[in-house]
């Protein structure tokens, strides 16, 4: 829903989802590839 609701905004936006579990062991190679990481956590304690 928001990636359509992004793309709607500007459509020139390239916005790829990953349902991961972020983690001290593979967030920097995953991250190394972006320019702005979003982080839409549905909680407000982290679970790591």
């Amino acid at each position: 829903m928001a990636k359509q609701k992004l793309t709607e905004i500007n459509h020139l936006v390239d916005i790829n989802i990953h349902n991961i579990c972020c983690s001290a062991q593979n967030a920097v190679g995953f991250c190394q590839q972006y320019d702005i990481i979003v982080d839409a956590t549905d909680t407000c304690t982290p679970n790591f």
